[in-house]
């Protein structure tokens, strides 16, 4: 700077500015995101990676929160299908990258259950072995029985040996078994279930009852057809049939099964038996005798329950024998 005084003497001052140049914006971050694997299934772990350049700061959202704005990784376990998103910044700005892992369902394993019936045999005879299965795909039976449905069914087995059968089942979920064993003996045993069943009466006219009556050993359940349902080993009911009716019974023991038989018949003619005239049962027949000495006897046999002919007070009265006593 110079100045001039009024005597024309000038001066001079100076001072110095130092100008230093501003650093340039820092460019806008970028990230990128991975998860190994990418789909599982529930109950299990996958890991997403990441990695920015020019970021200062970092935070990924699903609960995983702050991370490295450089790289990084994390084990994470979502029970559904999640997205992950990383925000990353710097004074410049941000941006936003994600990844995305898949959760499906865990199969379920597979599961059966075998059963054989009877359980014991003697030799030369059969046992039906039954089975159902679940989750399954495919199913097997061993001891020669080779593939069967992977749902449900059964086989007749005839084994000449004690024996145990078992059923190998597989799915997407894994696999399982299930086993039933058959006892084969030689010797017949002395504890086999017997059964008995009978009626009475066996002949009633429609809207009558009889009594259903069994007895049974060596047996811990029962099922009687026709309606009577499940019942204990010895007992009786009443039974009203409407038409004739054969009742069977399914006598079931540890040692097997054997099934009785009973018949009724039923008349819807309003009389069972040999009735002539009609009526519901049968006529009592009572027989009466007189003696007179060197007189004619008379027997006489009074049906007391008459067929009902529409006549009042009837009464029949068969004389069938005169004799002279001696």
């Amino acid at each position: 700077m110079t100045v001039t005084g009024a005597n024309g003497r000038t001066g001079t001052c100076s001072t110095t500015v130092t100008v230093t140049a501003l650093p340039p914006n820092p460019p806008v971050p970028t990230c990128s995101m991975t998860a190994n694997p990418t789909s599982i299934q529930t109950g299990s772990s996958s890991n997403i990676a990441w990695t920015a350049s020019d970021a200062t700061s970092a935070v990924i959202n699903q609960g995983v929160g702050s991370v490295s704005p450089i790289s990084g990784s994390r084990t994470v376990s979502p029970t559904t299908t999640t997205t992950y998103t990383g925000t990353f910044t710097n004074t410049a700005g941000g941006v936003t990258c994600s990844v995305t892992v898949t959760v499906s369902a865990t199969p379920p394993t597979p599961s059966c259950t075998l059963t054989a019936s009877p359980s014991s045999i003697q030799t030369g005879s059969s046992s039906d072995i039954a089975w159902t299965a679940s989750d399954a795909t495919s199913a097997v039976i061993n001891q020669g029985v080779g593939s069967v449905s992977p749902i449900s069914g059964s086989r007749t087995v005839s084994p000449t040996a004690t024996i145990t059968y078992t059923m190998t089942v597989t799915g997407t979920g894994g696999t399982g078994t299930c086993s039933a064993t058959i006892a084969v003996s030689s010797t017949p045993p002395s504890n086999n279930p017997t059964c008995s069943l009978t009626v009475n009466p066996n002949a009633v006219v429609r809207g009558n009852s009889a009594t259903l009556s069994w007895t049974s050993t060596n047996v811990t359940s029962v099922i009687i057809d026709n309606g009577v349902g499940s019942v204990s080993p010895n007992d009786s009911i009443s039974v009203t049939p409407n038409d004739a009716t054969t009742y069977t019974g399914n006598f079931t023991g540890p040692n097997g099964t054997v099934n009785c038989s009973i018949s009724i018949s039923v008349s819807t003619s309003g009389c069972v038996g040999s009735c002539g005239g009609g009526g519901s049962n049968p006529p009592t027949v009572n027989l009466a005798s007189s003696y007179l000495p060197q007189e004619p006897t008379s027997t006489f046999i009074y049906l007391n329950q008459v067929p009902y002919t529409g006549l009042k007070g009837e009464e029949v009265v068969i004389k069938q024998i005169f004799f002279m006593a001696n």
